[in-house]
């Protein structure tokens, strides 16, 4: 009786330590599953930030180019108020998509990059001529590429 004792003890014991660690075990699988999954949701979040940024700054870019070319074919100064207001509301737009971008991400390159072309964006309606404003957007758009080069490696991550 006392060895049948001992070993229903001992299988008693196999038992609870098989369920514990299986628990254990099953515990460990779904942390490292929600972890996976909110790592997965934060670079959608990160992408959909980068897309809204990378957004207003071409249409800084556009308009920007815009307010150069109206004051190289002498517009009117009503055009050419009314391409700086909303050059400048753009420039709004972009102000705020960086905010954004900067609370989602302190990945130094990719803020430097960021400030960069923001930077060289913001500049392109200081262009006096055509040759100046197309060296000019190749600056952005080179910005633009090293930027998108940097926070694509965060979003495929």
């Amino acid at each position: 009786m006392t060895m049948e004792l001992a070993s229903s003890a001992v299988a008693a014991v196999i038992a609870l330590l098989a369920t514990v660690l299986g628990f254990r075990l099953q515990e460990r699988s779904a942390a490292r599953r929600d972890g996976v999954a909110q790592q997965a949701q934060q670079r959608a979040e990160l992408r959909q930030v980068f897309v809204r940024f990378l957004a207003r700054l071409a249409a800084m870019r556009r308009l920007q180019g815009d307010r150069s070319v109206l004051r190289e074919a002498d517009a009117s100064e009503a055009e050419q108020a009314a391409a700086k207001q909303a050059a400048l509301e753009a420039r709004t737009a972009v102000g705020e998509a960086l905010t954004e971008l900067q609370l989602m991400t302190d990945d130094p390159h990719v803020l430097e990059l960021a400030a960069r072309v923001v930077d060289v964006t913001f500049t392109l309606h200081e262009a006096p001529d055509r040759a100046d404003r197309d060296q000019r957007g190749d600056l952005a758009r080179a910005a633009h590429n090293a930027f998108v080069a940097a926070a694509g490696r965060l979003v495929r991550a």
